[in-house]
């Protein structure tokens, strides 16, 4: 019998939505939407440019340079976008991590493979300029990991429709002022496909309320090995390694609270489950070796300097 999928609609709202429609019809229950032209309703600098840009925030300094974003408070994107209520107000009461915003500086073809974000993150990206093809997977129909990780097995990256059996996807384009707000745990992946784009992150994590998907359970799981693991040797390097992909502070920092939210989250997962989610994720330990050439391209840093600009690269640029 034939694989077969299943393709959605994602839902869409005007720019001018309230936030208690916005509360009650998306953030609470976890649905993502797109809004369409909000960018237009917020103010913006009047130069996009990527070499404007660079010059208020990122040569300035006030920004860490991650994988193929920028990080920083929110200070960082108060030079570039007033903050629209519907982002401000669950911002306000979720937590932050220090670097809590993203910048996004991508020319024509970047492309980000199929994961999901950690530290449990919601996630509102505006595309302040260009145009950004996304796919995204619902965590009640979870695409398959590589093991201890949040990266996608298989399915090239997210560059073909997932072949898995039932897999709930939707497609959609995010033109010039156009935001979506993700909850946590949608698999995504994007593809830029102006030749300049520009996008602008906010990310925190609910204190509670959380939808019950499969992808939470499995998250719920790995942290209960966390907690058993540093339990009994008191380190944090294999765990920061394996969970936070090598992030130095991932897990004493999870979510921008550390240990107390991972036993908050994780000290009621029975043992069985975390003996039966230690034993499913090594058993895809073979699938991942035989897959170890796409895992180091996916996984691969793209250097932000890649992104196609009128002007000259500086040398350190050019190094990067």
């Amino acid at each position: 019998m034939a694989k077969t999928t299943q393709p959605f609609e994602i839902a869409e709202a005007p720019a001018d939505i309230s936030f208690d429609e916005f509360d009650e019809n998306y953030f609470q229950p976890e649905i993502p939407v797109v809004i369409r032209g909000i960018g237009g309703k917020v103010r913006c600098t009047d130069d996009l440019t990527i070499e404007n840009i660079r010059e208020k925030i990122v040569d300035k300094g006030l920004v860490t340079e991650n994988t193929s974003w920028f990080e920083g408070p929110s200070e960082m994107l108060d030079l570039l976008v007033d903050t629209p209520e519907i982002v401000s107000r669950p911002m306000g009461e979720a937590y932050l991590r220090k670097n809590h915003c993203r910048l996004w500086l991508n020319g024509a073809g970047n492309f980000t493979p199929s994961h999901y974000d950690g530290n449990m993150i919601f996630v509102y990206n505006l595309q302040l300029k260009g145009r950004k093809e996304w796919r995204i997977v619902s965590p009640h129909t979870p695409l398959t990991n590589y093991p201890f990780s949040r990266a996608a097995l298989f399915g090239n990256g997210g560059t073909t429709p997932p072949r898995k059996k039932g897999i709930e996807f939707s497609e959609f384009v995010l033109e010039e002022g156009d935001m979506i707000f993700l909850p946590a745990f949608w698999h995504h992946c994007v593809r830029a496909t102006a030749e300049s784009n520009v996008n602008v992150n906010w990310v925190g994590t609910r204190k509670s309320g959380w939808v019950e998907s499969k992808s939470l359970q499995r998250e719920r799981e790995l942290l209960k090995f966390a907690l058993i693991h540093y339990k009994l040797w008191k380190r944090t390097g294999l765990l920061n390694l394996m969970l936070g992909a090598g992030i130095e502070g991932y897990v004493e920092n999870f979510a921008g609270v550390g240990w107390d939210f991972i036993h908050e989250v994780a000290d009621d997962v029975p043992f069985h489950r975390f003996l039966t989610r230690m034993f499913k994720e090594a058993a895809m330990a073979p699938f991942a070796l035989k897959d170890s050439k796409r895992i180091k391209k996916q996984l691969k840093a793209k250097p932000l300097d890649s992104v196609k600009t009128k002007s000259k690269p500086k040398p350190e640029e050019q190094a990067a």
